[in-house]
């Protein structure tokens, strides 16, 4: 058999040395990045460290060799050197050349068939990272190998060895499984050395035989002590360098993350930076920056930065739950409890945390916790995800001094924040003075009360950034139990209130008193409160989460409310917001006030406006009529007593009535007189002594019976007016009755006709919506199955590679995993296309229920119009005790015409006994007829002026 060694190195051995041999001289330095990265100079230390320094340090630490084991070795080979295989050891450039060196001469001086170089992963497995084999023979170089296969189960068992020897792997297997790890190495005997770095268990160094059995020989066994002993010293020696060289770049690291705190105050950049700086300095698959959620007592949160290998998966903005960390475990954190795990399988963690970091590949973790303002704020994760990793103290040192730096930044951007927020505080309540500035001078200067609110409520939503604003207004003859939004400004896609009769009776029962006394209502989220279900309900129905609700009054009467809504999650109302929420609440109240004054002012102005147009026009039209009346009777003062004026059926046409008369009158004496004149004048002769007494007495006696013809005259003109007027009023009185009483029947109707139009519309309505949440169910369970869709093809995808992994044994299982991802796949598409049409159908129901709330306004504005015929009726029915008013007016007038009458008898009482005077003087007229002849002479000059004919 050929003893030609296998000296070709692959991956695992190529990522293994870039572990050791840190270099990271292909890097740049950007002068304007946050980011520090170091140069071949930088890292190249190993001159820098004296030699003295480094032999004492290895008489330190080298451990490998215990003092039992090399008591236990031959006497003659205590205290030498195989110096052979050590000059060749010294030849070495780097660690892989080392590792190849060491196994090849090894594997020549045994003359075996395998040496090989095994370095631990976890407390159970490690990876081949050197090996000599002779041709023939399965090569294991790179694979990740259970310890089990070289002798002992675990590190423990290891520590407790100085060797294991093992002449027959055939006798030796105490398990089936070991016997099969023995098969696939094709070993027949074992010869294993535990290699220890600083009292850590690093690896082994292998010899097997594979062709049989064999018995290890003393000087078999100090050979491989001696060279162990050899690799050790050189381990050290470089682990020595290495650290040398890490420590300048860990402080070179921390400097630089130390700046960038200091220089940018956005703390997601400097989560970013130190994300990616320190994976590629650690040459790890993934850190991340985890946060918890606020509230949830440390159960659930998300990776919100993350610098993760190409062939991981991102954790990024998943959602985690993890209930097992609550409590105990997150206090213990809090104090500084950190956790490193070489393998996550070997840990004994509890199958939740298994479940969470199988799902993000994680195999070897190291998470320390970051603290603000001394309570845990996240965790800082390191993950190996291609296999396990034992984290050295350094490691886990180095970390937690860059978390504490992120500590800092936590701190320095939670400082930043509050300086922000009372910046954002201060600047809010300059905004809030200058809008309440604006809307008092609105308020103050508004002829338009409620164009002027309007505005006013969509500048306070657009201020507060909330999803409705609204002036609700109560229903006062319903005490308090119903109401609505007269005013109302809402977001974009939030149900809008406005004009929807809302019923609370609740709030007339409980809650009227107290906010008209200055109560006010805050509720950050109404679902965390204990409510009656009847404002359940109305909030249920109003899409209301948050709340904040200050009453309006219009003197000491509560008006309605000033309502802010948060409609889509709770939110946290500041004490600026309320205080500014009150302050609007008290300009609206004086608003309101002022409104209802001028609404007063404006009433009484249109009554006295009415009445003096009123006045004037009936001044105007009498001041007319009256000079017409003059100027038709002008004529008569120059004794044409044939002139008469027009008569009317208004003041004016009575007075000119009372002038017809007395003209009518003066005509008629005037006639009587020249008659008389004419006949005295005849017998002036006979009885010139008595005519003039007779005609004094006849002169008094036509002076009264004129004053009774004129009264009686205007006492029949008056009541033959009134018995006019009465009955014109009789028979609109009756026609306005039956238009009243038609108009309520038809009201009735149109009343009937509209309820049942809106219960059907509201009906309707409801069974849309009932549609519209069915649909939502939908669409919440499509989301569900495209949930375990992706978890399904996660599954499968782990399962194929985990297949891969076991190679041909699980290429069947390979297939079943590729179907099973195919059919997720088909399901997720599926899914989506159900998820389309149920969205078409929401968007549709979505436009029929808009729809139905146009018609069940429009029903409103009927409802209204029907409301508005019903005071016209009510205005005809007061008509109708107007008219009554004037009926009863009539009745006056006729019992005053009554008591007129009375006054005529007296008149013509006073007539008679004028009449007797002037019989019983008539017989003195005969003795004084001498005197009525002069009188006689002169009446007829005088009457002989006017025209009578």
């Amino acid at each position: 058999m050929s003893n030609t060694a296998n000296t070709h190195p692959d991956k695992h051995s190529e990522e293994l040395e870039s572990l050791l041999d840190l270099d990271l001289s292909s890097e740049t330095v950007d002068p304007d990045s946050t980011e520090h990265t170091l140069s071949d100079e930088d890292l190249t230390l190993y001159n820098q460290i004296p030699e003295e320094a480094i032999s004492e340090s290895l008489t330190e630490t080298v451990t490998a060799l215990p003092l039992t084991v090399e008591s236990s070795m031959p006497f003659s080979t205590q205290g030498k050197r195989p110096f052979a295989i050590a000059n060749s050891m010294a030849q070495a450039t780097n660690l892989e050349n080392l590792y190849q060196i060491t196994v090849t001469e090894l594997r020549k001086q045994f003359a075996a068939d395998r040496a090989l170089i095994y370095q631990f992963q976890s407390t159970t497995h490690g990876t081949v990272i050197a090996e000599s084999l002779t041709a023939g023979y399965r090569p294991v170089l790179g694979d990740a190998i259970a310890a089990l296969a070289f002798g002992a189960a675990n590190t423990e068992s290891y520590r407790q060895q100085a060797i294991i020897n093992v002449t027959d792997t055939a006798a030796a297997a105490t398990t089936p499984y070991q016997m099969q790890l023995y098969q696939h190495l094709q070993v027949q005997a074992n010869l294993s050395l535990p290699i220890f770095l600083e009292d850590r268990l690093w690896g082994l160094l292998v010899i097997q035989t594979c062709t049989a059995p064999h018995q290890w020989s003393d000087r078999e066994i100090a050979l491989i002590y001696q060279v162990g002993t050899e690799l050790t010293l050189k381990l050290q020696a470089h682990a020595l360098q290495q650290q040398g060289q890490q420590e300048v770049i860990r402080e070179r690291l921390l400097t630089g993350l130390v700046n960038t705190i200091r220089n940018s105050a956005d703390i997601q950049q400097v989560f970013e930076v130190t994300t990616r700086t320190i994976r590629h300095y650690l040459k790890t698959d993934r850190v991340a920056v985890f946060q918890f959620h606020p509230g949830t007592n440390h159960g659930s949160g998300k990776i919100i930065a993350e610098n993760v290998n190409a062939d991981v998966i991102s954790a990024k903005d998943v959602p985690i739950q993890d209930h097992c960390f609550g409590g105990a475990m997150a206090e213990a954190y809090r104090q500084g409890r950190f956790w490193a795990a070489a393998d996550i399988y070997e840990q004994g963690l509890l199958p939740c945390h298994i479940d969470i970091l199988s799902q993000f590949q994680v195999r070897a973790n190291l998470v320390v916790p970051l603290l603000q303002k001394d309570q845990l704020w996240g965790l800082f994760c390191i993950h190996n995800c291609v296999g396990p990793r034992q984290w050295t103290h350094t490691e886990i040192a180095f970390v937690q001094r860059v978390a504490a730096q992120l500590n800092v930044a936590l701190q320095q951007a939670d400082y930043i924040d509050q300086v922000n927020e009372k910046n954002q505080q201060l600047e809010q309540i300059a905004t809030q003075e200058q809008l309440i500035t604006k809307i008092t001078e609105r308020l103050r200067q508004t002829t338009d009360l409620s164009k002027t609110l309007q505005i006013t409520v969509r500048d306070i939503r657009h201020l507060l950034k909330a999803d409705r604003v609204g002036l609700f207004q109560f229903d006062m003859a319903t005490n308090y139990g119903m109401g609505e939004f007269v005013v109302e400004d809402v977001a974009a896609g939030v149900f809008s209130a406005k004009a929807a009769k809302v019923q609370d009776h609740c709030f007339a029962e409980d809650q009227a008193e107290n906010y008209r006394k200055g109560r006010f209502w805050v509720v950050n989220d109404v679902t965390t409160l204990d409510l009656p279900d009847c404002l359940v309900e109305l909030l249920s129905q109003l899409q209301v989460r948050a709340s904040l609700v200050v009453p309006l009054l219009k003197g000491d009467l509560l008006w309605g409310l000033f309502c802010i809504h948060e409609c889509t999650g709770p939110r946290q109302w500041q004490d600026s917001e309320v205080e500014f929420v009150h302050r609007i609440g008290a300009q609206l109240n004086l608003a309101l006030k002022q409104a209802d004054y001028l609404d007063q002012l404006q009433e009484k102005n249109a009554a006295l406006t009415t009445t003096a147009t009123r006045e004037k026009a009936s001044k105007e039209q009498l001041q007319q009529q009256v000079m017409q009346l003059l100027t038709n009777v002008r004529p008569a003062l120059e004794g044409d007593l044939t002139v008469r004026a027009p008569v009317t059926d208004t003041e004016v046409g009575t007075v000119a009535s009372a002038y017809n008369n007395t003209l009518q009158s003066l005509q008629k004496i005037v006639l009587e007189v020249q008659q008389a004149a004419t006949q005295v004048g005849e017998t002036s002769q006979l009885s010139q002594a008595s005519v003039s007494s007779l005609n004094m007495e006849a002169q008094q006696q036509a002076n009264s019976l004129e004053k009774a013809l004129i009264q009686v005259q205007e006492m029949m003109n008056f009541t033959e007016t009134v018995v006019n007027d009465a009955q014109r009023v009789e028979v609109a009185v009756q026609q306005a009755n039956q238009t009243v009483q038609s108009g309520d029947t038809a009201m009735n109707r149109t009343v009937d006709g509209i309820m049942a139009i809106r219960s059907t519309v509201a009906d309707t309505n409801q069974r849309i919506k009932q549609l519209s949440e069915s649909s939502q169910k939908v669409s919440k369970i499509l989301s569900l199955i495209g949930h375990f869709t992706t978890q399904t093809q996660l599954l499968a995808l782990n399962a194929s590679i985990e297949a891969t992994r076991a190679g041909k044994y699980g290429r069947g299982f390979a297939v079943v995993a590729d179907e099973v991802r195919s059919l997720a796949r088909q399901s997720a598409d599926a899914t989506t296309e159900i998820e389309q049409l149920v969205q078409e159908i929401q968007v549709n129901t979505a436009e029929v229920s808009t729809a139905m709330d146009n018609g069940i306004q429009q029903v409103a504005t009927g409802t209204s119009l029907v409301r508005d015929a019903r005071q016209n009726l009510t205005a005809i029915v007061e008509a109708t005790a107007q008219i009554s008013g004037l009926i009863q007016g009539i009745t006056q007038t006729t019992h005053k015409q009554a008591a007129e009458f009375k006054d005529v008898a007296v008149s013509v009482t006073e007539a008679t006994e004028i009449a007797n005077q002037t019989s019983q003087k008539s017989e003195r007229l005969t003795q004084s007829i001498h005197q009525l002849l002069s009188t006689a002479e002169t009446l007829q000059a005088s009457t002989g002026k006017f025209k009578v004919g």
